[in-house]
């Protein structure tokens, strides 16, 4: 069926944060979201690049009753400011002082297993793989598979939402094919209303390393992310970005569109 119903609030849905609700996208609905992030002083530690970022990520999550199936990806550019010695950098194939790729997709599953109730709060589970898209040649991708398994909770406390992740991730490295790395994951958020249709939050969301000998290209990551947003028809979100690890940008700024598209397929 096409995409002809009505385009409904979006309220199920992190953006402009990174933290995973337990709420699904409603059965049957479309929720789609683009944006563009910039961010300084990024670097990527397998290729010795590092500079102003550019992504132009996109989502699209469907709505499957008690479970979410979502497909995230988009395109990035890079402003080089530095080339410094690393493991891959004999891969690179970049002219100039710009190189850009895709942006490596991920497929993830949510499911709910409780609903909240007015002691407890709902929880949800997610599995999510990040595929091998953007090549070793552009010194933005690392031609490396990870797999990550997540455990959900969301609560309400008044008009505020909280939601909570704690995730276990196996990191391919690309400097080995015998090899993967294990990291935490985790992700913390608050959200209220400020009226007028607003919503403002915080969250902090990344990954630790459990080993302690941090492989290249699987460096812990972290970003901390104060936002809006913006109910009605189509969702305006942005963020303002600090990076709490080397690798991520230590400032940067994100803004988002979004819409849910209810019986948009399914009987």
């Amino acid at each position: 069926m096409a995409l002809v119903a009505a385009v409904a609030p979006l309220r199920a849905q992190p953006w402009p944060f990174r933290t995973e609700d337990t709420a699904l996208v409603a059965p049957g609905a479309v929720a789609a979201h683009l944006g563009i992030e910039v961010g300084g002083d990024r670097e990527y530690p397998a290729s010795g690049l590092s500079g102003t970022v550019v992504r132009l990520p996109a989502a699209v999550r469907l709505g499957l009753g008690r479970a979410e199936l979502s497909v995230e990806g988009g395109y990035e550019f890079l402003s080089i400011e530095e080339l410094a010695p690393a493991p891959l950098d004999s891969m690179l194939d970049v002219s100039g002082d710009r190189t850009d790729d895709v942006i490596d997709p991920v497929i993830g599953m949510k499911v709910r297993i409780a609903e909240e109730t007015p002691l407890f709060p709902a929880w949800s589970f997610r599995v999510a793989t990040r595929l091998p898209a953007a090549g070793n040649e552009s010194g933005l991708g690392l031609d490396t598979t990870d797999f990550w398994l997540w455990l959900l909770a969301g609560k309400s406390i008044g008009p505020a939402r909280v939601a909570a992740n704690l995730g276990a991730g196996v990191l391919g490295i690309p400097t080995r094919g015998d090899r993967q790395n294990d990291v935490w994951g985790y992700g913390l958020s608050v959200t209220g209303p400020l009226g007028g249709g607003w919503v403002a939050g915080a969250e902090v969301q990344g990954s630790l390393d459990v080993r302690g000998d941090t492989p290249i290209g699987t460096e812990e990551r972290g970003q901390a992310r104060l936002g809006l947003r913006r109910a009605g028809r189509f969702v305006l979100d942005a963020a303002v970005i600090v990076g709490l690890h080397d690798p991520d940008p230590d400032l940067g700024a994100a803004l988002g569109l979004a819409a849910t598209f209810h019986g948009a397929f399914g009987p």
